[in-house]
């Protein structure tokens, strides 16, 4: 159970790793997304499924992380080194310098440890999901309010449920709902 003050976050996320990225722009958090992949492939056996699923704002980052889906699904077993010589060689060499040479949040280091990339890598998804949903929740509520229609109602409450769900309240509905 929450208490007053508390932030609700998914039971997946693990505050000793916590990255401090949450409130990032979402071009930075896509980099940093792909960046923990480049650096820690093995993460992709955890994370990879979400990433394929994903679409990126930044039109390169969205071919790297096509390109990184990719080759990881083909090749499951690369290292970060054999990794980025995949991904230059299919034409991502300066998109990789510049990643490589920018400013980074420890979980995405090639020194991390995987359970600090994990978590930094679930924090920053989780916070950029949430952010959508919050858009989409107030925009179903602003159609609500002008329609008062069942079907903007019932999606309205879908995307509160969903909501409820990603911050790791399902148990919260099942009482309510029960």
């Amino acid at each position: 159970r929450l208490q007053p003050g508390d932030v609700p976050v998914s039971r997946l996320w693990d505050s000793r790793f916590r990255s401090g990225t949450l409130r990032t722009e979402p071009r930075l958090r896509e980099r940093y997304l792909v960046l923990a992949i480049v650096h820690h492939p093995d993460l992709f056996q955890d994370v990879g499924e979400i990433l394929a699923g994903a679409e990126f704002a930044d039109g390169e980052m969205e071919a790297l992380r096509q390109a990184l889906v990719a080759c990881l699904t083909a090749e499951s077993a690369l290292d970060a080194e054999a990794l980025k010589r995949h991904l230059s060689g299919r034409g991502f060499s300066e998109t990789l310098d510049s990643l490589l040479s920018a400013d980074m949040p420890k979980f995405a280091q090639p020194g991390a440890s995987f359970e600090t990339a994990k978590s930094g890598w679930q924090e920053v998804w989780l916070s950029s999901e949430d952010g959508l949903l919050q858009r989409e929740l107030r925009d179903a509520e602003r159609r609500f309010a002008e329609t008062f229609s069942e079907d903007d109602l019932a999606r309205l409450r879908a995307l509160q449920r969903e909501l409820l769900i990603l911050r790791g309240h399902a148990d919260d509905l099942t009482e309510r709902d029960g």
